[in-house]
């Protein structure tokens, strides 16, 4: 027992756990603002994505729930009790499942962007055996530990399911970068402004793969140099919040991905939705007015109704060419 004190200090254990706590709080206050912000100007957004972002949050609040419960835990109800730091309080086992869950949510979300811009099986079969790895072993660890074996030193036990998890967390989610980058950079052509858009989806796709990736990698690393710390535990603890923010992230990055270029409402420009939808422009009442003047001084008859409209989009010179995909890949992203 003394041996096992000694090796449990504060800095690597309880210090651990108050710093993954507030940086913890911190994104979950930026998933919370995320989460508005999306709800509230996702009009054109599906109902499922709608249901995914509030599922999210409602998973994300649990966890966040948990993750508070515990530091009140050891730095208040067991203020002055060192050795209540070597036992497990359920509430840090219990992060394990709701953690679990959002984080194969957010890599689901992922996949179907994958499966939308190559309808690749093997892609989504690869994706999917990673995920189910890692959600089997987060939530075998999370059972086992809940049952009696409190004590932080057991985990060690479950080790190679610890390394078998975070590896398959690490595989999927450079894959999903690799395959998302690669996917978008095949749909560049020649035009300057579709080449400026799919460059900025592939940074975003980089950026969210390299953060998703490094949260495992840091988990990982923490556990092989300090295995009888609990760094682990202070990094996993806002790991799944980088994920959730990370998906938010790049759904409301849609206004940034297309550009702050307004189209009027007389323009021959045709805009797209949100689902790659082409919405053709209509006439204001003044353009028709003004237009049907114009024709009636130049002698011309006309019906009032219907002529002067159908004469001005006669005249009017579509585009020749419309990249329907590029679009649909920057509402997919």
């Amino acid at each position: 027992m003394a041996t096992t004190t000694a090796k449990l200090t504060f800095d690597d254990t309880l210090g651990a756990i108050f710093l993954g706590g507030i940086v913890a709080s911190t994104l979950y206050g930026i998933t919370c603002v995320q989460t508005f912000i999306f709800l509230k100007g996702s009009q054109a957004d599906r109902t499922y994505m709608k249901t995914i972002v509030v599922g999210l949050w409602i998973i994300d609040t649990v966890q966040h729930a948990l993750v508070i419960h515990s530091l009140y835990y050891y730095m208040v109800t067991n203020y002055g009790n060192p050795s209540a730091v070597q036992n497990q309080v359920w509430s840090v086992v219990a992060q394990l499942i709701p953690g679990a869950l959002s984080d194969t949510l957010v890599r689901s979300v992922y996949a179907l962007r994958v499966w939308r811009l190559t309808y690749q099986r093997p892609y989504i079969a690869i994706i999917g055996i990673l995920c189910l790895n890692y959600f089997g072993c987060k939530f075998a660890m999370a059972v086992y530990l809940l049952d009696g074996h409190s004590n932080f030193q057991q985990v060690n036990k479950l080790s190679w399911m610890l390394y078998s998890g975070l590896t398959s967390a690490v595989v999927v989610d450079a894959f999903i970068a690799i395959v998302l980058c690669y996917s978008i950079y095949q749909k560049r052509t020649g035009f300057r402004s579709t080449n400026a858009m799919l460059n900025k989806l592939i940074v975003l796709a980089i950026n969210t793969g390299v953060l998703m990736t490094f949260g495992s990698i840091s988990i990982f690393t923490a556990y092989v140099a300090r295995p009888h710390s609990l760094i682990y535990i202070g990094i996993y603890m806002p790991s799944n919040k980088i994920y959730i923010n990370s998906l938010l992230a790049s759904l409301n990055a849609h206004e940034y991905v297309r550009g702050n270029s307004n189209i009027a409402t007389d323009s021959a420009m045709p805009t797209f939705d949100n689902e790659g939808n082409m919405n053709l422009p209509a006439l204001s009442t003044s353009s028709k007015s003004s237009d049907y003047g114009n024709l009636k001084s130049s002698g011309i008859p006309q019906d009032k109704d219907n002529s002067a409209s159908s004469l001005v989009y006669a005249n009017r010179t579509m585009p020749t060419k419309i990249d329907v995909k590029v679009t649909k890949a920057a509402s997919i992203m």
